[in-house]
């Protein structure tokens, strides 16, 4: 059995997938893996670019759109590895990362999933590589900066990478950036949940392999880059999401914890996203800073869409079945 699996979903990215192939193929050697790219229908040039410029890479060319966790699961399935690193198509990786992933899980047995520390092209961290389990202290934590003003003390629900810097950590799930698998959690607890077409799939993950008893490790000590789409922000603390993102939140506390807490949950999200628009709107205009304009527009956007959630979840209907 391979080492390694890596799998990769594109979608219309062709310059950045070139990329991160050469830095796949740059920090490999010693390690006896594969490749797997998954392209979502792309009308670029990507799939063109994969087979002329690297033939050796087992390339899935979708006719549609799957989704993120349809692809995904495209990939494990056509998978070697005794392990499968699933990386964003926007990704840099340094020297280390992949062979000290295999060798971090190797080391620890119970270790169903692992991340490296991910940060923007220009070294400062990115937030959303992972988190601890949805909860009002979770939720509290992010959403009104009591992990920061704690120093990592109370838990939240999207960590701040720079208060976890001291070693490996265990937290409650991962973002699929870049993030290593054992076979054997996946043979266990089952794949990606496909009724997340784009994001949260990974938060979905790591909580069942979490409750089946497989530890979920943040590892700083490696890296990778993240380009986001190729626009690498000015501020390190910029969300790297959007009203998707929500959207998929909202589908997996439904889904979770039934309707109640999920409106207590999204309660106390728009509240702290209305508090960080009261903030940047005040700081705009105090200093008319570009950023904090941008900032304001962004809240009012989280905000204003959480309520919308939060009014579709009190109408009377049928709640989802929780997950085994």
């Amino acid at each position: 059995m391979l080492d390694l699996s890596a799998v990769s979903v594109s979608y219309n990215g062709c310059e950045l997938l070139r990329q991160t192939l050469q830095s796949v193929f740059r920090v490999t050697q010693g390690l006896n893996f594969e490749y797997i790219v998954i392209d979502n229908a792309s009308y670029d040039d990507s799939v063109a670019m994969v087979r002329a410029e690297f033939p050796h890479v087992k390339l899935i060319a979708n006719t549609e759109n799957i989704g993120a966790a349809g692809a995904y699961n495209q990939g494990i399935q056509h998978s070697q590895g005794r392990y499968i690193v699933f990386l964003n198509p926007d990704t840099v990786l340094k020297e280390d990362v992949l062979a000290g992933l295999v060798q971090f899980m190797e080391a620890h047995p119970r270790a169903g999933a692992a991340s490296p520390r991910v940060l923007w092209p220009d070294g400062h961290f990115q937030l959303g590589v992972g988190g601890f389990a949805a909860g009002p202290l979770s939720f509290l934590g992010h959403y009104f900066f009591l992990d920061r003003l704690s120093g990592g003390r109370v838990p939240a629900f999207l960590i701040q990478q720079r208060l976890y810097q001291s070693g490996p950590v265990q937290m409650d799930w991962l973002g699929a950036v870049c993030m290593i698998v054992r076979r054997a959690a996946f043979e266990e607890v089952g794949l990606f949940d496909e009724r997340f077409f784009v994001y949260a799939e990974d938060t979905e993950w790591c909580d069942r392999a979490r409750r089946a008893g497989w530890e979920i490790y943040y590892c700083p000590q490696f890296s990778v880059y993240h380009y986001l789409g190729g626009s690498s922000k000015a501020d390190p603390d910029e969300v790297p999401q959007s009203t998707l993102w929500l959207e998929s939140l909202d589908l997996y506390l439904r889904l979770r914890y039934g309707l109640k807490k999920t409106i207590i949950l999204e309660s106390i999200a728009a509240l702290g996203t209305m508090m960080r628009l009261g903030l940047y709107a005040g700081a705009y205009l105090l200093h008319r800073r570009p950023h904090d304009r941008g900032k304001m527009q962004q809240m009012r956007k989280y905000s204003g869409a959480l309520w919308h959630y939060i009014r579709n979840n009190l109408r009377p209907q049928a709640t989802p079945a929780s997950f085994s």
